[in-house]
């Protein structure tokens, strides 16, 4: 069955083994068609929601929806007595990249230093791009001393990096 939302296939339902054995009923056939329907709304709904909260070049959350979340932790954080940390960060001398290399090349510096970021850090924290070369990291249950210590892990990280197509590191 294909999966329609707004007029284009976004997917295909593949149904097959009836319980009982034989063919589907006409019955069965719009049950399904009605099944299939729902499902390429909530999956179009989820898509629209996904590209909303992300930032289209490095795919970390944005800096609305950082915010978010930023103040649900820290009620969490409040109401349970729990740590909860943040990180802010820039890529040093940025302009210098891309007036050095281009705007392509700077671009591509921020998406693998996104990549590196995000490998380094939990599910649960929230990573974002934050402006044009800042980013955040909200850190739940989690102490200074170890938010210190994971920026530290991730600039080093970042800074041994080999970013291809700049000379000179």
């Amino acid at each position: 069955l294909p999966l329609v939302a707004d007029g284009e296939c976004i997917g295909v339902m593949n149904i097959s083994n009836k319980e009982e054995g034989g063919q589907f009923s006409e019955d069965d056939v719009h049950l399904l068609l009605t099944l299939a329907s729902q499902a390429a709304v909530i999956i179009n709904h989820a898509t629209l929601y996904r590209l909303a909260i992300t930032d289209g070049l490095t795919q970390l959350y944005i800096r609305r929806y950082f915010r978010q979340r930023l103040h649900d932790e820290i009620i969490r954080s409040r109401r349970y007595n729990h740590p909860m940390s943040l990180i802010l960060a820039d890529i040093d001398h940025f302009k210098r990249i891309n007036d050095t290399y281009g705007h392509v090349q700077g671009d591509a510096v921020l998406v693998q230093t996104a990549k590196l970021l995000s490998k380094s850090i939990r599910e649960t924290d929230t990573p974002c791009r934050y402006g044009g070369e800042e980013f955040g990291i909200i850190l739940p249950e989690t102490s200074a001393e170890s938010a210190a210590a994971l920026a530290e892990h991730v600039r080093r990280r970042i800074e041994e990096y080999e970013f291809p197509g700049l000379r000179g590191g």
